[in-house]
């Protein structure tokens, strides 16, 4: 069994490793006691939500996101089985910032599309199963992703994210880096002398 030290450590550790960082959207959904959704809500409505991607599988295209629990985003994309990820490049760094103060605001606007374009984004949008769904039409890289499988952890969802669509793709933007809960911009100098290229290495 791990002790608390031994898993302070591995957290400290998990902190340290480099991933781009995404927005994720996924359908409104009604909730349980919410009696005036099903009228109210359109199917274009959405929500967002910061994550970070990695790839778990080449054959067939599969990417992992770890989704909190609590996060009601990440329960429309279970519930709803899609989503919608922009990876975010290095000029996105002042919206992305201006999205996390507005979330966090109690008068935020609980409407995707909207709260993209009040944060300085811009966004095209993707038609879905579900209804239409917004993207950063200059991300890195823009794809629509269906939900593979997923695994109830103790406080997160492991969500498994299958390729269904690419919307947009930028080779020449590094994307920004979610590094420690923290943006960070790849030093070009160190992945050219690592690397022999000014692409970032993935």
């Amino acid at each position: 069994m791990t002790n608390k030290a031994d898993a302070s450590q591995a957290l400290k550790a998990a902190q340290l490793v480099a991933c781009p960082g995404v927005l994720l959207c996924a359908p409104l959904l009604p909730r349980d006691g919410d009696k005036t959704a099903a009228s109210t809500q359109t199917p274009s409505k959405s929500r967002v939500m910061i994550s970070t991607l990695s790839y778990a599988s080449l054959s067939p295209l599969i990417f992992a996101s770890n989704l909190a629990s609590t996060s009601r985003t990440g329960q429309d994309i279970i519930a709803a089985g899609l989503t919608v990820a922009s990876v975010l490049a290095q000029h996105h760094r002042p919206m992305i910032e201006a999205l996390a103060a507005a979330q966090n605001s109690k008068q935020k606007v609980d409407d995707a599309n909207i709260l993209l374009q009040e944060c300085g984004f811009q966004t095209a949008q993707y038609e879905t199963p579900a209804g239409q769904l917004p993207y950063i039409k200059d991300a890195a890289v823009a794809l629509y992703l269906t939900l593979h499988s997923s695994q109830n952890l103790p406080e997160s969802i492991l969500a498994l994210l299958e390729f269904g669509a690419l919307l947009c793709f930028d080779e020449t933007m590094p994307p920004l880096i979610r590094y420690n809960r923290n943006w960070i911009v790849t030093a070009l100098s160190n992945v050219q002398s690592q690397y022999g290229s000014d692409k970032y290495p993935v």
